[in-house]
């Protein structure tokens, strides 16, 4: 669509003065889109009916624990079960409840008497943790699921996930939410989700509301650890997805997270006690994993978590970088790398084609440093066919490919992205890019979008002090696709993939590599805090020149019929857009 075209768009569903606003910040109005989005889903929400019957047709079973909950908060929660268009499910009340709120009993009693699903219990409060233990202790249902005693519940809830459970064998599900405050129209904000994302649910509870799993995984990881209590979740699902024998993911708002004063969805540091939990939660998975590693709260959000996973071995790394002319540019990069903090390293350059003396100087100055060597392939150019070559000399046990026209930004890059290569289950590394003047220029590639719907740089041009949507450029997680401008992984597992697709000569290279590591069952992981300024295609130009476009449109072309639908990147919620204007903003 034009932007002309979007512009009228807006104008005719917004109006005059919205529009206008909204096109001076683009950034705004994506995330005014995703509100509105959410916000229609409400409205047509009771339009939406689902009528044939799922076989089997087994039980859930909806944990509510209820604490002094106000009276018409508690109701709507009560009555948003009630109308759920799945009719086998069950609603699971403790109420730890303290004398002054008699009423609460008494409400869910009455509720009790007129519907038989309610199951209903009173008893002192022992804690949130063992309060949900409670209710999971009177449940019946072959599947459980968590709903809080002050939200809503989406009429289409309990049928999405059981259909996830009949059709897909789940066995933990987890849908997208949005928060609201006073009226369910009025939408706070949204939580599109990514598909299951293991290294990014480390780094901060993305999973959330709505959540549901098999009750024999439930009890075969002990339930609810009271030790966590504020963050019990976020522990309880950790170990949850990570013995799960399906995690399935819901695209679909089917949860209304309800924001009032004194709820952790209106402010985190009401319950500072909560992060504290949450860092004890990740830290102690991590010990029960065997993995040595130090968890603490980002600079960003008091819930977004760091973790420092330690480097036991000093394994060499090969720096590859290839180049053609370009002084300036390779001293800059080579110099930034020579202040690096981890020391086992090499740099092959691949001398491409140059005709200049005073690089051929350079050259033979570098030549001195034992870290440093020099390979020559005087040919056409092919970024694939040049790295392919350059790997087959290298001697490290990781290989990681680095554009001439990058600086080094922070000296422990190295450490930050070889922590999460030498995980067993992580195949490659991507990390932060910036522009010059600051501005996001790579922090990871988005498939299946873009003009070429084939990739596209997720929060291209954000300041860079913006984390773009829900801040999640700005922490650790699982990705499709990296850029090639900087990528780490094991020397082996490049080998065993064959390496970089030949035909692919200049773009789109990096991405196939990604979708080859992923299809081999490896994770790629993004790390902000392995950073780099890039000079982006000062080697090579841009790909707007006519015999660039024709060969990035052939490439395109190569790269969609090979992989088809796998491009689609399962990182990336479908309800996102996948122009490259809106990527993650």
């Amino acid at each position: 669509m034009s932007k002309i075209k979007k512009a009228v768009a807006l104008w005719h569903e917004y109006g005059f003065k919205t529009t206008v606003s909204l096109i001076s910040n683009k950034i705004k109005a994506n995330r005014f889109v995703q509100k509105q989005k959410a916000r229609k889903i409400v409205i047509n929400s009771l339009k939406i009916n689902k009528n044939e019957k799922l076989n089997p047709e087994l039980t859930l079973s909806i944990l509510v624990p209820v604490f002094n909950t106000d009276a018409d908060m508690l109701k709507c929660v009560i009555e948003s079960v009630l109308n759920q268009t799945y009719q086998k499910v069950e609603l699971c009340i403790y109420d730890a409840s303290d004398t002054e709120h008699n009423y609460v009993g008494k409400i869910c009693e009455e509720y009790a008497c007129k519907d038989a699903r309610i199951r209903y219990i009173k008893g002192d409060n022992k804690g949130i943790s063992e309060n949900t233990n409670e209710c999971a202790g009177i449940s019946t249902g072959e599947y459980l699921a968590l709903l809080d005693h002050d939200d809503i519940l989406h009429p289409n809830a309990a049928y999405m996930v059981m259909e996830a459970v009949v059709k897909h064998g789940s066995d933990f599900i987890y849908t997208d939410e949005a928060t609201f405050s006073g009226k369910i129209t009025n939408i706070i904000s949204t939580n599109f989700k990514p598909d299951y994302a293991p290294y990014l649910l480390r780094s901060n509870n993305y999973i959330c509301h709505f959540t549901a799993f098999s009750r024999d995984l439930f009890e075969k990881n002990g339930g609810f650890n009271s030790e966590y209590d504020g963050s019990q979740d976020h522990d309880l699902f950790l170990r949850l997805t990570d013995s799960a024998k399906c995690v399935y993911h819901i695209p679909e708002i089917l949860y209304f997270w309800r924001v009032h004063p004194g709820s952790v969805s209106d402010d985190i540091n009401t319950k500072k006690y909560a992060v504290n939990a949450g860092i004890s939660a990740v830290q102690n998975f991590l010990v029960q994993k065997g993995i040595d590693a130090k968890v603490s709260s980002s600079d960003i959000y008091p819930t977004i978590y760091r973790i420092k996973y330690a480097v036991k071995c000093c394994s060499k790394v090969s720096i590859i970088i290839l180049n053609h002319e370009h002084l300036l540019d390779l001293k800059r990069c080579i110099e930034s790398l020579l202040t690096t903090t981890y020391s086992n390293f090499e740099i092959i350059i691949v001398e491409n084609n140059s005709k200049s003396d005073e690089l051929s100087e350079y050259y033979k100055f570098l030549s001195e440093n034992k870290k440093i060597r020099i390979l020559t392939r005087n040919r056409k150019f092919n970024f694939s066919e040049f790295n392919n070559f350059a790997v087959s000399k290298a001697q490290g046990e990781y290989v990681l490919f680095l554009n001439n026209d990058t600086e080094v930004i922070n000296s422990d890059w190295i450490e930050e992205m070889l922590m999460y290569a030498s995980q067993n289950d992580v195949g490659a590394v991507g990390a932060r890019l910036l522009y010059p003047d600051g501005r996001l220029q790579h922090c990871y590639v988005v498939t299946g979008a873009g003009e070429d719907r084939v990739a596209v740089h997720a929060g291209l041009g954000l300041a860079g002090n913006d984390y773009g949507y829900l801040d999640r450029i700005g922490m650790v997680q699982d990705v499709n696709a990296v850029t090639g401008a900087c990528l780490l992984m094991k020397k082996t597992l490049f080998d065993d993939i064959g390496g970089f697709d030949e035909k692919l000569e200049v773009a789109y290279n990096d991405v196939d590599l990604c979708l080859k590591i992923r299809k081999k069952g490896y994770r790629i992981v993004y790390t902000p805090y392995a950073s780099l300024t890039h000079f982006e295609s000062a080697s090579r130009g841009n790909d707007w020149g006519k015999e660039n476009r024709k060969r990035l449109v052939s490439e395109a072309g190569y790269i969609k019929a090979k992989w088809g639908d796998g491009l689609s990147d399962p990182y990336y919620n479908p309800n996102f857009s996948k122009d490259r204007t809106y990527i993650l903003k």
